[in-house]
Protein backbone atom coordinates (compact mmCIF):
# COMPACT_ATOMS: atom_id res chain seq x y z
CA UNK A 1 0.00 0.00 0.00
CA UNK A 2 1.31 3.19 -0.97
CA UNK A 3 1.65 5.80 1.86
CA UNK A 4 -0.44 8.66 -0.50
CA UNK A 5 -2.97 6.42 -0.63
CA UNK A 6 -2.82 5.80 3.04
CA UNK A 7 -2.82 9.26 3.92
CA UNK A 8 -5.60 10.18 2.22
CA UNK A 9 -7.49 7.58 3.21
CA UNK A 10 -6.60 8.38 7.29
CA UNK A 11 -7.42 12.50 6.27
CA UNK A 12 -10.89 11.26 4.95
CA UNK A 13 -11.74 9.79 8.22
CA UNK A 14 -10.58 12.48 10.14
CA UNK A 15 -12.70 14.85 8.52
CA UNK A 16 -15.41 13.54 10.45
CA UNK A 17 -14.06 13.67 14.01
CA UNK A 18 -11.93 16.61 13.68
CA UNK A 19 -13.05 20.81 13.26
CA UNK A 20 -12.22 22.00 9.93
CA UNK A 21 -9.23 24.07 11.07
CA UNK A 22 -7.47 21.02 12.21
CA UNK A 23 -8.01 18.84 9.19
CA UNK A 24 -6.64 21.94 7.14
CA UNK A 25 -3.58 22.03 9.46
CA UNK A 26 -3.04 17.78 9.18
CA UNK A 27 -3.29 18.05 5.10
CA UNK A 28 -0.89 21.05 5.05
CA UNK A 29 1.51 18.79 7.43
CA UNK A 30 0.91 15.75 4.43
CA UNK A 31 1.55 17.93 1.81
CA UNK A 32 4.12 20.30 2.78
CA UNK A 33 6.22 17.49 4.68
CA UNK A 34 5.70 14.30 4.46
CA UNK A 35 4.40 12.91 1.32
CA UNK A 36 7.93 15.69 -0.41
CA UNK A 37 10.03 13.56 1.67
CA UNK A 38 8.97 9.75 1.33
CA UNK A 39 7.19 10.39 -2.14
CA UNK A 40 3.31 9.52 -2.79
CA UNK A 41 3.91 6.11 -4.07
CA UNK A 42 6.11 4.81 -1.64
CA UNK A 43 4.80 1.69 -0.14
CA UNK A 44 4.08 2.57 3.45
CA UNK A 45 5.54 -0.68 4.48
CA UNK A 46 9.07 0.06 3.54
CA UNK A 47 9.38 2.67 5.47
CA UNK A 48 11.02 2.56 9.21
CA UNK A 49 11.29 4.06 12.46
CA UNK A 50 14.92 5.23 11.25
CA UNK A 51 13.72 6.90 8.39
CA UNK A 52 11.24 8.50 10.23
CA UNK A 53 14.12 9.73 12.54
CA UNK A 54 15.79 10.98 9.66
CA UNK A 55 12.71 13.10 8.35
CA UNK A 56 12.42 14.75 11.08
CA UNK A 57 16.07 15.65 11.61
CA UNK A 58 15.55 17.67 8.42
CA UNK A 59 12.73 19.17 9.02
CA UNK A 60 14.34 20.22 12.24
CA UNK A 61 17.89 21.45 10.07
CA UNK A 62 18.75 25.09 9.56
CA UNK A 63 16.78 26.37 6.25
CA UNK A 64 19.85 27.95 4.02
CA UNK A 65 22.01 27.94 7.01
CA UNK A 66 20.16 30.33 9.08
CA UNK A 67 19.33 29.26 12.52
CA UNK A 68 16.41 31.41 12.55
CA UNK A 69 14.89 29.78 9.79
CA UNK A 70 13.76 26.47 11.44
CA UNK A 71 10.93 24.25 11.63
CA UNK A 72 8.56 25.16 14.91
CA UNK A 73 8.59 22.78 17.79
CA UNK A 74 5.24 22.54 17.80
CA UNK A 75 4.99 22.00 14.00
CA UNK A 76 7.20 19.35 14.40
CA UNK A 77 5.08 17.64 17.51
CA UNK A 78 2.32 18.11 14.61
CA UNK A 79 3.98 15.93 12.03
CA UNK A 80 4.64 13.20 14.75
CA UNK A 81 1.00 13.26 15.55
CA UNK A 82 0.10 12.90 11.90
CA UNK A 83 2.34 10.28 11.29
CA UNK A 84 1.37 8.57 14.36
CA UNK A 85 -1.96 8.47 13.13
CA UNK A 86 -1.40 7.46 9.32
CA UNK A 87 0.61 4.31 10.71
CA UNK A 88 -1.68 3.79 13.60
CA UNK A 89 -4.36 3.63 10.91
CA UNK A 90 -2.24 1.31 8.37
CA UNK A 91 -1.79 -1.43 11.73
CA UNK A 92 -5.27 -1.02 12.26
CA UNK A 93 -5.99 -2.44 8.49
CA UNK A 94 -3.06 -4.46 8.92
CA UNK A 95 -1.31 -3.13 5.83
CA UNK A 96 1.82 -3.10 7.92
CA UNK A 97 2.77 -5.49 10.63
CA UNK A 98 4.48 -2.24 13.06
CA UNK A 99 3.84 0.75 13.67
CA UNK A 100 7.07 2.40 13.20
CA UNK A 101 5.97 6.23 14.28
CA UNK A 102 5.10 4.79 17.81
CA UNK A 103 8.97 5.56 18.63
CA UNK A 104 8.76 9.06 17.81
CA UNK A 105 9.03 11.23 20.79
CA UNK A 106 7.29 14.73 20.76
CA UNK A 107 9.74 17.73 21.84
CA UNK A 108 8.85 19.87 24.70
CA UNK A 109 7.77 23.25 24.15
CA UNK A 110 9.67 25.77 26.11
CA UNK A 111 7.64 28.06 28.26
CA UNK A 112 6.88 31.91 26.98
CA UNK A 113 7.04 34.52 29.22
CA UNK A 114 3.76 36.53 28.40
CA UNK A 115 3.48 39.84 27.13
CA UNK A 116 1.17 42.28 28.94
CA UNK A 117 0.24 45.82 28.68
CA UNK A 118 1.24 48.21 31.18
CA UNK A 119 -1.39 49.88 33.38
CA UNK A 120 -0.51 53.14 31.29
CA UNK A 121 -0.05 51.31 27.87
CA UNK A 122 -3.74 50.28 28.71
CA UNK A 123 -5.16 53.29 29.33
CA UNK A 124 -3.68 55.01 26.19
CA UNK A 125 -5.01 52.51 24.12
CA UNK A 126 -8.51 52.67 25.90
CA UNK A 127 -7.96 56.79 25.22
CA UNK A 128 -7.42 56.46 21.94
CA UNK A 129 -10.34 54.20 20.65
CA UNK A 130 -12.92 55.40 22.93
CA UNK A 131 -11.68 59.11 21.12
CA UNK A 132 -12.73 57.27 17.68
CA UNK A 133 -15.99 56.27 15.91
CA UNK A 134 -14.53 53.97 13.88
CA UNK A 135 -15.97 50.41 14.67
CA UNK A 136 -13.15 48.91 13.27
CA UNK A 137 -10.96 49.62 16.52
CA UNK A 138 -13.82 48.68 19.16
CA UNK A 139 -12.55 44.69 18.93
CA UNK A 140 -9.34 46.21 21.17
CA UNK A 141 -11.74 47.30 23.62
CA UNK A 142 -13.73 44.03 23.93
CA UNK A 143 -10.53 42.27 24.08
CA UNK A 144 -9.34 44.69 26.70
CA UNK A 145 -12.31 43.98 29.19
CA UNK A 146 -13.30 40.04 27.78
CA UNK A 147 -10.71 38.31 27.62
CA UNK A 148 -12.02 36.48 24.33
CA UNK A 149 -9.93 35.35 21.52
CA UNK A 150 -9.72 37.33 18.34
CA UNK A 151 -11.91 34.90 16.41
CA UNK A 152 -14.41 34.54 19.03
CA UNK A 153 -15.12 38.40 19.25
CA UNK A 154 -15.49 38.52 15.30
CA UNK A 155 -18.57 35.96 15.45
CA UNK A 156 -19.95 37.88 18.20
CA UNK A 157 -23.46 38.63 16.73
CA UNK A 158 -25.83 41.39 17.99
CA UNK A 159 -28.12 38.21 19.16
CA UNK A 160 -25.31 37.51 21.30
CA UNK A 161 -25.92 40.60 23.67
CA UNK A 162 -27.94 40.49 26.62
CA UNK A 163 -28.81 43.79 27.58
CA UNK A 164 -30.93 43.08 30.46
CA UNK A 165 -28.10 40.64 32.26
CA UNK A 166 -25.42 42.88 31.02
CA UNK A 167 -23.57 39.63 29.47
CA UNK A 168 -22.15 38.39 25.86
CA UNK A 169 -22.54 34.82 25.06
CA UNK A 170 -19.72 33.12 23.58
CA UNK A 171 -20.25 30.03 21.39
CA UNK A 172 -19.00 30.53 18.30
CA UNK A 173 -15.52 31.30 16.49
CA UNK A 174 -14.22 32.65 13.22
CA UNK A 175 -10.70 31.82 11.57
CA UNK A 176 -9.02 31.47 7.94
CA UNK A 177 -8.24 27.89 6.50
CA UNK A 178 -6.87 27.22 3.31
CA UNK A 179 -8.38 25.08 0.93
CA UNK A 180 -7.19 22.16 -0.81
CA UNK A 181 -7.01 24.48 -3.95
CA UNK A 182 -4.71 26.86 -1.86
CA UNK A 183 -7.23 29.77 -1.96
CA UNK A 184 -7.81 30.65 1.49
CA UNK A 185 -11.24 31.59 3.50
CA UNK A 186 -13.23 32.65 6.51
CA UNK A 187 -15.07 29.87 8.18
CA UNK A 188 -17.52 30.67 11.31
CA UNK A 189 -17.05 27.23 13.59
CA UNK A 190 -18.16 26.29 17.01
CA UNK A 191 -15.11 27.22 19.65
CA UNK A 192 -11.93 25.28 20.10
CA UNK A 193 -13.54 23.41 23.34
CA UNK A 194 -16.83 22.98 25.11
CA UNK A 195 -15.42 24.77 28.07
CA UNK A 196 -15.16 27.92 25.48
CA UNK A 197 -18.68 28.09 25.17
CA UNK A 198 -19.05 30.99 28.20
CA UNK A 199 -21.35 33.68 29.60
CA UNK A 200 -19.24 36.82 30.11
CA UNK A 201 -20.61 39.39 32.28
CA UNK A 202 -19.98 43.05 30.42
CA UNK A 203 -18.39 46.13 32.80
CA UNK A 204 -20.11 49.62 32.37
CA UNK A 205 -17.31 50.93 30.05
CA UNK A 206 -17.61 47.72 27.22
CA UNK A 207 -21.90 48.19 27.59
CA UNK A 208 -21.89 51.90 26.86
CA UNK A 209 -19.29 51.16 23.79
CA UNK A 210 -21.81 48.41 22.11
CA UNK A 211 -25.12 50.34 23.05
CA UNK A 212 -23.53 53.22 21.12
CA UNK A 213 -22.76 51.44 17.89
CA UNK A 214 -25.79 48.80 18.75
CA UNK A 215 -28.32 51.22 18.54
CA UNK A 216 -29.42 51.68 14.81
CA UNK A 217 -27.26 48.49 13.97
CA UNK A 218 -29.25 45.74 12.23
CA UNK A 219 -29.33 42.44 13.29
CA UNK A 220 -26.42 39.81 12.76
CA UNK A 221 -22.61 40.71 13.30
CA UNK A 222 -21.06 43.31 15.63
CA UNK A 223 -18.10 44.05 14.25
CA UNK A 224 -19.05 44.52 10.51
CA UNK A 225 -18.50 47.61 8.05
CA UNK A 226 -19.91 48.05 4.29
CA UNK A 227 -17.16 45.95 3.19
CA UNK A 228 -18.65 42.98 5.52
CA UNK A 229 -17.57 41.73 8.22
CA UNK A 230 -13.93 42.20 9.96
CA UNK A 231 -11.12 39.89 9.34
CA UNK A 232 -8.58 38.41 11.35
CA UNK A 233 -5.76 39.60 9.64
CA UNK A 234 -7.62 43.26 8.98
CA UNK A 235 -7.73 43.43 13.18
CA UNK A 236 -4.14 42.37 13.71
CA UNK A 237 -2.94 45.03 11.46
CA UNK A 238 -5.47 47.58 12.56
CA UNK A 239 -4.27 46.64 16.46
CA UNK A 240 -0.64 47.32 15.38
CA UNK A 241 -1.32 50.87 13.65
CA UNK A 242 -3.08 51.57 16.63
CA UNK A 243 -0.27 50.67 18.86
CA UNK A 244 2.06 52.99 16.71
CA UNK A 245 -0.25 55.56 17.58
CA UNK A 246 0.15 55.70 20.73
CA UNK A 247 4.08 55.33 20.78
CA UNK A 248 3.57 51.84 22.81
CA UNK A 249 5.40 48.95 21.88
CA UNK A 250 3.63 46.50 18.99
CA UNK A 251 2.33 43.01 20.56
CA UNK A 252 -0.01 40.90 18.70
CA UNK A 253 -4.16 41.38 18.98
CA UNK A 254 -3.71 38.05 21.39
CA UNK A 255 -1.76 40.08 24.40
CA UNK A 256 -5.07 41.71 25.10
CA UNK A 257 -6.39 38.39 26.43
CA UNK A 258 -3.75 38.07 28.91
CA UNK A 259 -3.37 41.76 29.68
CA UNK A 260 -6.89 40.92 31.04
CA UNK A 261 -5.90 38.08 32.62
CA UNK A 262 -3.28 39.66 34.60
CA UNK A 263 -5.18 42.87 35.81
CA UNK A 264 -7.71 40.21 37.09
CA UNK A 265 -5.27 38.66 39.08
CA UNK A 266 -3.87 41.72 40.27
CA UNK A 267 -7.19 42.76 41.52
CA UNK A 268 -7.54 39.20 43.64
CA UNK A 269 -9.88 37.40 41.25
CA UNK A 270 -9.28 33.43 42.22
CA UNK A 271 -7.89 31.46 39.20
CA UNK A 272 -10.94 29.08 38.89
CA UNK A 273 -13.36 32.25 38.32
CA UNK A 274 -10.71 33.74 35.50
CA UNK A 275 -10.10 30.36 34.07
CA UNK A 276 -14.21 30.26 33.67
CA UNK A 277 -13.76 33.30 32.13
CA UNK A 278 -11.13 32.06 29.67
CA UNK A 279 -12.76 29.46 28.51
CA UNK A 280 -9.92 27.09 29.57
CA UNK A 281 -11.01 23.73 30.21
CA UNK A 282 -9.37 23.60 33.66
CA UNK A 283 -8.13 26.09 35.85
CA UNK A 284 -4.51 24.10 35.87
CA UNK A 285 -4.43 25.09 32.28
CA UNK A 286 -4.93 29.09 33.99
CA UNK A 287 -2.33 28.45 36.47
CA UNK A 288 0.46 27.21 34.08
CA UNK A 289 -0.03 30.13 32.18
CA UNK A 290 -0.27 33.08 34.66
CA UNK A 291 0.65 31.82 37.73
CA UNK A 292 4.29 33.58 37.35
CA UNK A 293 3.23 37.07 36.27
CA UNK A 294 1.60 37.59 39.97
CA UNK A 295 5.74 38.58 41.53
CA UNK A 296 5.29 41.78 42.26
CA UNK A 297 1.96 41.03 44.34
CA UNK A 298 3.57 38.22 46.03
CA UNK A 299 6.11 40.80 46.40
CA UNK A 300 4.25 43.16 48.00
CA UNK A 301 2.39 39.84 50.18
CA UNK A 302 5.85 39.35 51.57
CA UNK A 303 6.58 42.80 52.56
CA UNK A 304 3.84 42.56 54.84
CA UNK A 305 5.88 41.11 57.12
CA UNK A 306 7.77 44.03 57.93
CA UNK A 307 4.39 45.31 59.98
CA UNK A 308 4.22 41.92 62.12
Amino acid sequence: MEIGIVFDAWLNKAASNVKLRTYARYRGIGKDHILPYFGYKRPIGQITAHQLERMLAQLRAPRGGNPQQRIAIATENLVIAVLRGVFGYAHANRWIADNPALSLKRRKIPRRRIDVLTRDEQARLVEFVSAHTDIRYYPIIVGLYTGMRLGEILALRWDDVDWRERTLRVDKETYRVCGADGVWSSVVDTPKSVASIRTIPMCDRLRAMLERIGRDAPQGNIFRTQRGVLSVRMCQYLFGSVQKKCKIRVRNFHTLRHTFATRLLESGVDFKTLSELLGHENVEITMRIYAHTLMQTKRDAVQKLNDL
